[in-house]
């Protein structure tokens, strides 16, 4: 049936405009890229994989996008393997309808096997957690996706940096952060500057088990959400995933 189609559209070439018809019968499909970061520091709710995935929002009509989805922890240290998973976009002319649905099964499967291991309880707690530099990193690769049309970033994590570039901790610097948020931005921005985020959706996930936890997480994810609202993105606080229409 696809080989009558196409012979049927090729033979339309000569009498319609050849650019306007290519792109109807051939359109580029479109991608979406997503970020997860994954706090690995201290032991705290992490959000369902199937949650992540319905993100996504992979339907009939969008089997033959393509789909990216990195992966990568908040540590103690800034420089962390990354797992990838990836679905490549595909043309529906050239594209067998019962492989392609495979195909996307096995990227969810694997991404959700994945992360089975990945949010496990943790047994010991890190004494430091570098969320600027992990999260400006990310930023900025998904920054560098320009041909690529809906890009999130996911961050599962209470964002209570404690390094050396910020203590959130420390009664003095949470004190700057909430007078002076723009003092440790201009900081941040010398350390690791972050391109322009406009088109990207920042998602930042916690539930807080208590009342202080909630406080700390109230400085922590308005400042944030402060850096990078100034950079362009669109920031989405919540205690769950949910898709930016369920919002």
């Amino acid at each position: 049936m696809k080989t009558k189609t196409f012979a049927a559209l090729i033979a339309l070439l000569p009498l319609t405009g050849c650019q306007d018809l290519y792109k109807s019968v051939f359109p580029e499909n479109e991608s979406e890229a997503m970020s997860v970061l994954l706090d690995k520091t201290d032991e705290m709710s992490k959000p369902k994989s199937d949650d992540i995935l319905k993100l996504y929002n992979i339907s009939d009509d969008k089997k033959y996008d393509g789909f990216l989805l990195r992966c990568r922890p908040i540590s103690d240290v800034s420089l962390e393997p990354v797992e990838q998973f990836q679905v490549k976009p595909e043309t529906w002319i050239n594209a067998d309808d019962v492989e392609r649905v495979q195909e996307i099964k096995e990227f969810q499967t694997s991404f959700s096997q994945w992360y089975v291991g990945a949010s496990k309880p943790i047994n010991k707690p890190k004494t430091h957690s570098v969320i600027y530099r992990t999260l400006a990193d990310e930023a900025n690769r998904m920054a560098d996706l320009k041909t690529v049309k809906v890009r999130r970033i996911l961050v599962c994590s209470d964002l209570a940096e404690h390094s050396n570039d910020l203590d959130l901790y420390n009664p003095r610097d949470i004190q700057l952060v909430q007078n002076k948020p723009q003092v440790v931005i201009d900081r941040f921005e010398k350390l690791v500057p972050i391109k322009s985020l406009k088109g990207i959706t920042v998602y930042f996930v916690f539930h807080p088990q208590n009342y202080n936890q909630q406080q700390q997480y109230d400085i922590a994810s308005k400042f944030f959400k402060m850096l990078l609202e100034e950079k362009g993105a669109v920031v989405i606080v919540g205690a769950n995933v949910l898709a930016e229409d369920e919002h």
